[in-house]
């Protein structure tokens, strides 16, 4: 096979120069320039973080300072329980439960403190209860716990009603409450970081 000469041959050759410069750009020379590029973004990003590291560490004594000023001062310690250690919360929550049930005629059935759970950077101490109580009763007890400090949660409120046995035409009627809940607060415990409420 004989190669074209003259016009002809020169064109072909100035296309398979094309195709040959096309194909090394395609599989070489672009590879490496996105290759290229990405190292260039790596190291910007990478300056950039030097730079926030940088800043930050030149905070370091303000924000230092005000993490003591903060510990110190424990503007939550009157929203969390008190308590060194869980099973002293749990029973001070416990307390504090007959104490707003007493305030409003509640009858106490059980108290139960569960198992200590994580809750963000605190812990849950949470205490089952059962009660018994006319409908005012309980309505009062919700209320106080609503508002109490320290902050108190109600979860998995579950009331039944039975009916009220007359013995004498003025005893008071109206329905007997059997109510079963789970009474949470939040406490900080000293591995967390988070200062312990003096109390």
């Amino acid at each position: 096979m004989t190669l074209p000469t003259g016009l002809r041959g020169q064109f072909m050759a100035v296309a398979l120069l094309l195709i040959l410069l096309l194909l090394a750009y395609q599989f070489v020379g672009l590879p490496v320039l996105n290759a290229y590029q990405a190292r260039s973004q790596a190291i910007e990003d990478t300056e950039r973080t030097i730079r926030r590291y940088r800043n930050l560490l030149a905070q370091e004594p303000v924000l230092r300072s005000f993490s003591e000023r903060y510990a110190s001062q424990r503007p939550l310690a009157p929203l969390l329980l008190p308590g060194s250690n869980p099973a002293l919360s749990g029973a001070a929550l416990q307390q504090q439960l007959q104490d707003l049930a007493g305030r409003h005629d509640v009858r106490v059935l059980s108290l139960r403190v569960r198992q200590t759970e994580e809750d963000g950077l605190f812990e849950r101490i949470a205490v089952e209860a059962r009660m018994q109580s006319d409908m005012r009763g309980l309505r009062d007890l919700l209320f106080d716990i609503e508002q109490s400090e320290p902050y108190l949660f109600v979860e998995n409120l579950a009331v039944r009603s039975r009916p009220r046995r007359r013995r004498r035409a003025t005893q008071a009627s109206g329905d007997i409450l059997d109510t079963r809940l789970l009474v949470y607060g939040l406490r900080a415990p000293r591995v967390a970081g988070v200062t312990e409420p003096g109390r």
